[in-house]
């Protein structure tokens, strides 16, 4: 954790310098960026001549992403007791680490680009995650509690569309996302040992979204020939996908069950000030916001007789997941001769 801390600060330390530097940001003219390093088309605010050609710009990113300490959560609940008495359950628990982030943009005719990204979530710490198990056991409802250590898998990759409005600064994106979420719980403490061996101590807890995430926004950027502001806004009212989730309870049977989400949303607003080094390319700063809500019926996929479970149980699963990220880049640009299309 504290190499990782140390690397990300000297990372921040280099590229500061060139963001302190830079003049005039708000109301320059100029030329639109969609993260694209110097690309010099799509949503232009100014009406300046397109570099003819082949316009494309690798970078790469580096931030640190961190959550409250519910940032997300996962709930299933039911009409009929999923285990024994118990009806609900939800856990709760943050999300703190690093994101390693790639992108390569490029116009490919006048007004017209595309942008391919990929990040991937490196935790640097321990997260503890609090689930409450809502039970009826006849005489009143009752709550029981225990914590979990948490091991949380995230990545994504997607595509985007860029249709830039010409001399406006404005650009309409339309693409998808596959977004992969994996968190286990496993070491978990605070529930009771009822004897006779079913003791909570070596139960374990999974879940796994996969996540389709259609793309539709748009972007406002100011550009000048020292430095670039971009904002955009991405989002659906909706998410596809599938989910699975698994829990022992008492080190009996295995509580296993899958689902396809049924509806969801999804909103990310990402900014971006970058200072150009020239005509080799950017360094810059960055922030990303994001939100998820899915929701899913849920299906079990075994008999659990111990808790009297039968394969035709089903129950609803909600996932809900926000995260901040800051930090840094650096992007390269090149132009191609103009491709014959």
């Amino acid at each position: 954790m504290r190499r990782v801390a140390v690397l990300l600060a000297g990372f921040l330390v280099i590229i500061l310098p060139g963001v302190v530097a830079a003049q005039g940001l708000l109301g320059l003219p100029g030329l639109p960026s969609f993260g694209l390093g110097n690309w010099s088309g799509s949503g232009s605010n100014s009406c300046d001549p397109v570099t003819p050609g082949l316009n494309c710009a690798p970078a790469v990113y580096v931030g640190y992403g961190t959550t409250d300490r519910n940032g997300t959560s996962f709930s299933a609940r039911t009409d009929v007791p999923l285990a024994g008495a118990v009806y609900s359950l939800e856990h709760k628990y943050g999300n703190r680490g690093v994101w390693f982030g790639a992108s390569l943009g490029c116009e490919v005719r006048p007004n017209i680009g595309v942008l391919f990204t990929g990040w991937y979530f490196l935790p640097t710490s321990y997260v503890h995650s609090n689930e409450t198990y809502f039970a009826n056991t006849g005489e009143a409802p009752t709550t029981l509690d225990r914590t979990w250590d948490t091991d949380t898998k995230w990545w994504f990759v997607d595509g985007v569309l860029a249709l830039g409005v010409p001399c406006s600064g404005f650009t309409l994106l339309a693409g998808a996302r596959y977004d992969r979420y994996e968190t286990t719980f496993k070491s978990p403490t605070g529930f009771p040992d009822f004897g006779n061996g079913l003791t909570g101590s070596r139960d374990r807890s999974d879940v796994t979204a996969n996540n389709i995430i259609p793309l539709v926004g748009t972007q406002y950027s100011l550009n000048s020939s020292v430095n670039a502001l971009t904002v955009r806004v991405v989002g659906i009212p909706t998410l596809a996908g599938d989910v699975k989730y698994k829990e022992s309870i008492l080190g009996a049977q295995r509580l296993e069950a899958d689902g396809n989400w049924r509806g969801g949303y999804f909103l990310e607003v990402f900014g971006d000030y970058t200072y150009k080094t020239g005509n080799l390319g950017e360094i810059g700063a960055f922030g990303r916001w994001n939100m998820a809500h899915g929701y899913a019926t849920m299906r079990t996929s075994f008999n659990a007789p111990v808790f009297q479970l039968a394969d035709s149980r089903e129950f609803e699963l909600s996932l809900d997941r926000s995260s901040w990220t800051f930090g840094g880049k650096i992007a390269l640009s090149f132009n191609t001769p103009r491709m014959p299309f």
